[in-house]
């Protein structure tokens, strides 16, 4: 299966027709669909994806998205957080937010919390032949590092993928950290903005950003 990823829409759909050029089957979205926006922009944005990519999307949402875009995710049967799905042998399960950060933004969760929420998601496809794992923050020292340097992921994420090791981890959060990392057997994925471009795994073993 070939799937497209993007992240930190923060309120907007440029960039997404390039993506529908991807040809691939199923878009995952990495959180920050809005910038600060609820349920009404967060429908708005999800369902733009869809027309305009032509893809089955399933995502979270981010630290920047208020409860009202959870909300839109889950009313949409396109939410991945604290679940999971199977498609074509491949589980995707994830967690949405992010860990505390320093600017108090609409949806922050405990590490312990994320944790959990992963745990609970991967139980749902635990025995699917691949795993992707779709967080909206990168897992501590992938994909993680801001301008100034500091490792701005989550603790929990690393803890979770260092444990199960999931062949892929799809994240965003961190925009300047877009790129291509490994963390024990996982190959992980920080697609930066859908402004800067998107990333695309084959879950037959390839990944890379476009």
């Amino acid at each position: 299966m070939r799937v497209a990823c993007v992240s930190d829409l923060h309120g907007s759909l440029a960039g997404a027709e390039r993506v529908g050029r991807a040809g691939a089957e199923l878009l995952l979205v990495c959180g920050d669909i809005t910038n600060f926006g609820g349920r009404e922009e967060g429908e708005r944005l999800l369902e733009g994806l869809r027309r305009v990519t032509g893809m089955r999307v399933l995502g979270v949402h981010g630290n920047c998205d208020r409860r009202g875009v959870l909300e839109a995710l889950e009313s949409l049967g396109a939410s991945l957080h604290g679940r999971g799905v199977v498609v074509e042998g491949t589980g995707f399960f994830g967690v949405g937010g992010s860990s505390p950060t320093p600017f108090g933004t609409p949806s922050e969760l405990g590490e312990e919390e994320l944790l959990a929420l992963l745990e609970r998601g991967y139980r749902m496809v635990e025995g699917a032949e691949t795993l992707v794992l779709v967080s909206h923050a990168p897992p501590r020292g992938a994909g993680d590092r801001t301008l100034s340097g500091v490792s701005a992921g989550s603790e929990a994420v690393r803890r979770f993928v260092e444990e199960v090791e999931p062949e892929f981890v799809v994240c965003g959060h961190i925009h300047e950290a877009r790129g291509v990392y490994t963390l024990g057997r996982s190959r992980v994925l920080n697609t930066g903005t859908l402004r800067q471009g998107f990333g695309v795994l084959d879950t037959s073993g390839e990944v890379a950003l476009l």
